[in-house]
C-alpha cells in the first residue's frame, strides 16, 4: 500500500539487497530451490540513468551467477524489450527460457527477433517457372492453295525453374 513511488522502490530495492545478502550468505550447492519473482522489473530500475546502476549490475550476478549455482527459480518479467537499458536487456535475454507477448514498437520487435532467430540466406521464397518457346507441328489450310499446309506453331513451355530466396530484411520482419 505504499503509493509514494520513490519509498516504494526503496523498500523493494531493500527487500532485494537482504534476499541477495542471503543467497550470497547460503553460497553454492544443492540447496532448496528458492523461487525468485520480479514482477515489472522497472519499478526496481533506475530509467532516467546514464550510467548502469548498481541494482543492474547485481541483476546481472543474480543471472549469470548465483540462479545457475544457486538452486534459484528465477522469474523475472517486464512489459516491453525498449523499457530497459542494453546492459540489462542482455542480462535478461541470457536466461535459459523466455515468454515473449506481442509488442508495440517495431525497433523493440526487430530487436527481440535478431536476437531469438537465425537468419537464412538460403529461405525458400517461392519456385519460379521459367519459360521458352518450343516450335510444335501444325497443319493449316489454305484456301488459296486448297490443301493442308505444314507451320512450325510456337508453344510456351516451361523449361526450368529458378529459386526466390527471402532477403534477410523481410525475415527479419517475419520473426519480428
Amino acid at each position: 500500500n505504499e503509493h509514494n513511488v520513490e519509498i516504494r522502490r526503496f523498500k523493494m530495492l531493500w527487500a532485494f539487497s537482504c534476499l541477495m545478502e542471503y543467497v550470497k550468505y547460503r553460497g553454492r550447492g544443492r540447496h532448496r530451490p528458492i523461487s525468485i519473482i520480479i514482477d515489472e522489473l522497472t519499478e526496481l530500475l533506475d530509467i532516467g540513468g546514464t550510467e548502469d546502476s548498481p541494482f543492474e549490475k547485481e541483476l546481472n550476478s543474480l543471472v549469470n551467477v548465483y540462479a545457475r549455482n544457486c538452486s534459484l527459480w528465477l522469474t523475472i518479467c517486464h512489459q516491453e524489450a525498449f523499457q530497459v537499458r542494453p546492459y540489462t536487456y542482455k542480462t535478461l535475454m541470457g536466461m535459459g527460457t523466455q515468454i515473449l507477448g506481442a509488442t508495440a514498437d517495431m525497433a523493440a520487435a526487430l530487436q527481440v527477433a535478431a536476437d531469438m532467430f537465425c537468419l537464412d540466406p538460403h529461405r525458400l521464397k517461392a519456385l519460379e517457372t521459367v519459360w521458352g518457346s518450343q516450335s510444335r507441328p501444325d497443319y493449316v489450310y489454305d484456301r488459296v492453295e486448297g490443301k493442308d499446309r505444314l507451320i512450325m506453331q510456337p508453344e510456351p513451355t516451361p523449361i526450368d525453374s529458378r529459386a526466390v530466396y527471402y532477403t534477410l530484411d523481410e525475415q527479419s520482419h517475419m520473426n519480428a
